[in-house]
């Protein structure tokens, strides 16, 4: 038969007190192996000297927009001379679509535009330094609960795009250049992937001069490569697959006479001076309109280069000539 044994007098009074003190020490021992939690720094304010149009740039503004799906997330640069690089992605759908282009700002509504490649504007309301809300298509608040906000840490992070480029190429001393037609930036070109098509055609059309520049039309990415001098990153553009050379026909430059205000499409003169408030000058009626159709035309050539993959009749042109 069992027997109870009872404890010494006094003990139930000094137990509790050792299972406490063991307990203690046995946190504090967790405390000292774990790593102590990282201090949060708090958000910087925006730079003052850096606000344009009333927003603090260049910037990455990010977010994930409401849509028919799980959401669109948004990567947009903004750089103060006017330029934009966009990058979409739809969630839950594999699909992924860049554009680059102009921006600039409506006072009247505190809005951006941004003009590329698209059929029409997209439109953001100026909410703060470092935050956009999304227009409507008509450029009107979007009355909803729902998150339809851009935002900015005040940094820039560069994107990888992946679209349809027309520009200026030039090939000198084994040194390629494009110049993209939209934002007027200069890229070097990789000798990678589809470019030699691309030198071999520029070699063998006809040109005014050696190095002269002529419009190149080509399905690409604006990406990262090293320098040809010195331990660094640039942005330059690969050439994916090389659609046609168009020797008669150059970027839209031409500021016309009869002036459009705050409203401009293709590149910015170099000559031309930036405004903090309004980046870019205006261009004309007529050069909005040769600008849009140029993009209607490569558009179009670029869907005939992907139906031509898929067999069909219909086949872009890559000698130097405009059809």
């Amino acid at each position: 038969m069992t027997r109870f044994v009872a404890p010494p007098e006094g003990l139930h009074r000094v137990l509790p007190i050792v299972l406490l003190t063991v307990a203690l020490m046995a946190g504090g021992c967790a405390t000292d192996r774990g790593a102590a939690p990282a201090a949060v720094s708090p958000p910087t304010a925006p730079d003052e000297a850096r606000l344009v149009a009333g927003l603090e740039l260049p910037a990455t503004f990010t977010g994930t927009l409401p849509s028919a799906g799980p959401g669109i997330r948004y990567r947009l640069n903004l750089w103060p001379d006017g330029v934009f690089h966009l990058q979409r992605e739809w969630l839950g759908r594999d699909f992924e679509e860049s554009d680059v282009g102009r921006w600039r700002r409506d006072p009247a509504r505190n809005a951006i535009l941004l003009y590329g490649g698209l059929e029409m504007a997209l439109q953001f309301s100026v909410q703060g330094p470092r935050t956009l809300r999304q227009l409507d298509i008509s450029g009107r608040p979007i009355e909803s609960e729902l998150p339809y906000e851009l935002t900015s840490e005040g940094e820039l992070v560069r994107l990888e795009l992946e679209l349809a480029l027309r520009g200026m190429f030039t090939y000198l001393a084994d040194a390629p250049r494009f110049e993209e037609c939209l934002t007027g930036r200069s890229y070097p070109v990789a000798m990678e992937g589809a470019y030699i098509e691309l030198e071999r055609a520029y070699l063998a059309a006809d040109k005014p001069a050696p190095g002269a520049p002529l419009l190149a039309a080509l399905e690409g990415a604006i990406t990262e490569r090293p320098a040809m001098e010195g331990d660094r990153l640039i942005p330059t553009v690969v050439v994916r697959r090389f659609i046609g050379l168009f020797p008669s026909q150059t970027c839209e430059r031409a500021m016309s006479e009869a002036s459009l205000p705050n409203t401009w499409s293709g590149a910015r003169p170099r000559s031309a001076a930036v405004s903090r408030d309004q980046p870019g000058p205006p261009l004309g009626a007529a050069a909005l309109c040769a600008g849009q159709v140029a993009k209607a035309r490569m558009i179009a050539r670029v869907a005939a280069s992907r139906a031509a993959r898929r067999g069909d009749r219909m086949r872009p042109s890559t000698q130097g000539g405009d059809r």
